[in-house]
């Protein structure tokens, strides 16, 4: 419900009375918020415990307890200066109010504000300034609806505690309730305690006090039955002498202890000044035109009695006509005295040192208490625990120092109520408003990527540091996994392990075969010597496939692009050699070419010669200016570190794979030429078909090996150096091999000469 409209705020004129002339000024009981103005109110001393304290304190157990969501119940002419101080205090620290309920006398529209309670979420509820008579008519209708919640209480409703009525004693039981320390001369508790109805005769104060502690009933018979009415119980008549126990004395308001002590530091200072400067004394010359000037101790009183000890308060009053005379010097005494009050230290009857801090106040000590009554159907009588659950200390600096027992506290329901908005987000998301106005209302929205929230209610979430990342929940960074082809957890290392080996042992035994049979015609044919080179370039080739494998290490980077260049090159120009020996071969056989001179000067080792050591120049070149290292790469998978060989160059490293397609290609379009030469001198059909695989393996595969990252990237590679290798292998020395094993017959002179007569 919207809170009716604040009341005007009254001019104080006793403040500005001091705001102009300066004087110091100890307050000692409720203060005007406008004392807290301390650069225009410099001359104001507070002893006394404030509100503004109290409120701090309360915001202090709300944030304890983590409540950010409760209810204010609140005097209709109280509403400006509480509220406006409360929900600042409140909205600094995060914490909203619900709702705000304000009591009236004739108690409006009560039903309605029972009905906001009803609805209302909140589990704890505020219920601000001292106990009132307003509160009776709000009791009675909302004892059943309140009955579930928390309430934070002034001290003052302590006095209820002595009602017998059950519904209100379940009102407040199990509630929090805010004490200042209890601070007493005892001259004062001896002389309480000889107060009693035959000391003070027809005071209805006294009389409605000792029905409240004792029930006993009072000379008035309309008095008897108001109080029957109000209180819900009838007296009894009892001893006129029997007095306040001290154990019963229920008045622990210290009004008496803040006047004793606020004069003392008074004298005290005046004291200090004149000891100091005695001869300033006589300068204060004071006179009045037609009267002379009065301190005056007025007692601002309800009744008759002790009753009046809330309402003390001390003045001073000028009667009409006056004027000073030495006004200049009047006022710098005023100052003078000032400073001493600033610097001021006293020591209490109770052994307590009081100095004012920076703000012209003196830090009090606060003590929180959880009521725990216990009732008694069937004697109908309470057992009351006051439980002290924390000590508030307020510094010199107006900090607030809490020493919690929280396991203390019975609560209502038997735990501790959680009074928010909604429910808190759980680690791994954090808040973000809901678009409403209130800022402890909100939502919870996971984590972005690659960020955690370990604490329930996050404000944030934190970014992981580069080496970790998120778990599932996004609660803890863990350590982000390193992918590269490892031989314990990759079935493709196996796989190409197991590849790469076989094809070597094949070529191997390749090589041994061909050893063997060195001098037979099928060996002899097309150049014997590049058939080795090829053999042991493939050879190689397979091998250097286990560069690849494994966690990449700078020799293995270094090693495994320049080792494949090279050794394919070698293989490539082989091929380029034995296509170029089969073209020249078979031309040098027709009359009157000259090119049969060069049959004898062994061009293929010059060709395999200078291809090879162009693409060796390239990679000297590259290893030089731009050498492969390892890299760890953290941005291509969010939650993945990759640890993988960064070429250096990509100019130097396409270089490299562009002079080798050059060799196939050449290869490839020279084989295709020569063909259709005779069989027993050409292979050149094996050759087409060997750089054709070659060629296509790659045109394939490069476009594959662009588009992937990490360890497939890689695994597309060794795909191709294996393809690639195994298909010139397959496709020029089997059918060589197939002959040597199984042809036998046909590898003879014999049949080369038949076949070429033909």
């Amino acid at each position: 419900m919207d809170p009716p409209p604040p009341p005007a705020q009254p001019v104080n004129p006793v403040t500005l009375l001091h705001h102009c002339c300066h004087h110091p000024q100890i307050i000692y009981g409720v203060s005007d918020p406008l004392f807290q103005d301390t650069d225009v109110y410099a001359t104001s001393y507070l002893f006394a415990p404030d509100d503004w304290t109290r409120y701090k304190a309360i915001v202090r157990l709300l944030n304890h307890f983590e409540w950010n969501w409760v209810g204010v119940v609140i005097l209709l002419e109280a509403y400006e200066n509480e509220v406006k101080r409360l929900s600042k205090l409140m909205a600094e620290k995060g914490i909203c109010i619900e709702f705000i309920i304000t009591l009236s006398l004739d108690n409006r529209d009560i039903m309605k504000k029972v009905a906001v309670i009803k609805k209302s979420t909140a589990q704890v509820i505020v219920i601000c300034g001292r106990f009132s008579m307003y509160y009776f008519k709000f009791i009675d209708e909302c004892k059943t609806v309140i009955k579930n919640k928390t309430l934070i209480l002034h001290e003052s409703w302590e006095s209820i505690l002595y009602r017998t009525s059950v519904d209100w004693i379940r009102f407040i039981n199990n509630s929090l309730v805010l004490f200042v320390q209890n601070m007493t001369i005892n001259k004062a508790v001896i002389a309480i305690e000889s107060v009693n109805p035959s000391t003070h005769p027809n005071d209805p104060i006294i009389e409605e006090i000792w029905f409240l502690l004792f029930k006993c009933k009072t000379k008035s018979k309309k008095a008897n039955a108001y109080y029957a009415a109000t209180y819900g119980y009838r007296g009894k008549i009892c001893n006129e002498t029997y007095s306040i126990p001290k154990q019963e004395y229920a008045f622990k308001d210290t009004s008496l202890y803040y006047t004793y002590v606020s004069v003392y530091i008074l004298a005290q200072a005046i004291h200090k000044m004149l000891l100091e400067d005695s001869s300033e004394l006589h300068n204060l010359q004071w006179k009045c035109e037609d009267k002379a000037f009065l301190i005056d101790k007025q007692l601002t009183k309800a009744g008759q009695g002790v009753s009046d000890l809330y309402t003390t308060v001390v003045t001073l009053s000028w009667l009409p006509k006056w004027q000073l005379r030495k006004t200049k010097q009047f006022i710098e005494e005023e100052a003078e005295l000032h400073k001493y009050m600033k610097h001021v230290h006293y020591t209490d009857p109770n052994g307590r040192d009081i100095s004012f801090n920076d703000r012209g106040e003196v830090p009090f000590t606060w003590i929180l208490r959880n009521w725990v009554i216990k009732i008694d159907h069937n004697t109908k009588t309470t057992n009351i625990l006051d439980r002290r659950i924390a000590v508030i200390e307020e510094s010199s600096q107006g900090d607030l120092n809490f020493s919690f027992s929280d396991l203390l506290i019975r609560w209502k329901n038997g735990e501790q109520p959680q009074s928010l908005c909604n429910d808190p987000c759980p680690p791994g998301s954090r808040k973000t408003s809901d678009g409403g106005y209130q800022v402890c209302c909100y939502i919870c929205v996971p984590c972005s990527e690659g960020e955690v929230s370990n604490l329930s209610d996050s404000q944030i979430c934190h970014k992981c540091p580069r080496e970790e990342w998120p778990d599932k929940q996004s609660i803890t960074c863990i350590q982000k996994p390193r992918e590269f082809l490892s031989y314990e957890k990759d079935n493709l290392v196996t796989a190409f392990s197991v590849v790469a080996i076989f094809c070597s042992v094949l070529t191997l035994f390749i090589i041994r075969l061909f050893i063997d049979y060195w001098d037979t015609p099928i060996v002899k044919a097309n150049n014997r010597t590049m058939s080795f080179i090829l053999l042991v370039s493939i050879l190689l080739s397979f091998l250097c496939v286990f560069f690849f494998l494994g966690r990449p290490v700078d020799i293995t980077c270094l090693l495994r692009q320049a080792s494949f260049g090279i050794l394919f090159s070698i293989g490539v120009s082989s091929v380029l050699a034995k296509t170029v020996t089969v073209c020249i071969a078979f031309k040098a056989t027709k009359p009157g070419r000259s090119i049969a001179k060069l049959t004898s000067l062994k061009i293929s080792n010059y060709v395999v010669f200078i291809c090879s050591s162009i693409q060796v120049l390239i990679c000297v070149a590259w290893l030089s200016a731009s050498p492969p290292y390892v890299e760890f790469d953290h941005d291509t998978y969010p939650g993945m570190i990759i640890i993988q060989c960064n070429e250096g160059s990509d100019i130097w490293f396409y270089s490299m794979l562009g002079y080798l397609g050059i060799l196939a290609a050449v290869s490839f379009v020279l084989a295709f030429i020569v063909r259709t030469l005779p069989d027993s001198f050409n292979e050149a059909k094996y050759i087409t078909f060997s750089m054709l695989v070659f060629i296509s393996v790659w045109i394939v595969l490069i476009p594959a090996y662009l588009s992937t990252r990490g360890k497939y990237m890689v695994a597309v590679e060794i795909f191709a150096i294996l393809t690639s290798s195994a298909g010139i292998l397959g496709c020029i020395f089997s059918p060589k091999v197939y002959i040597i094993l199984l042809k036998p017959e046909l590898n003879s002179k014999s049949i080369i000469l038949e076949k070429n007569k033909s």
